[in-house]
């Protein structure tokens, strides 16, 4: 996992669907899909329920998602 998936990650949570993080990170969507993919591919679990109305945590990606943050704000405060 590296730190720019960890950001995507979040900002997936943050913002409800994985277009709406790509729109506020500047990015192509498909590169945030495929990024969460290889994460899901990496870990051997679901990270997010996809749904017509956007993404929701897995209760493993619930879990994960409260690591990552933790480990983000570690990183900022250095």
């Amino acid at each position: 996992m590296t730190i720019q998936q960890m950001k995507y990650l979040m900002a997936i949570v943050y913002a409800g669907s994985i277009s709406e993080a790509a729109k506020q990170l500047y990015v192509a969507q498909s590169s945030v899909s495929a990024s969460m993919r290889e994460l899901e591919n990496e870990f051997g679990f679901e990270i997010f329920t996809r749904g017509s109305r956007g993404v929701s945590l897995t209760r493993k990606g619930e879990n994960l998602a409260v690591d990552v943050k933790t480990i983000l704000e570690k990183i900022e405060s250095l």
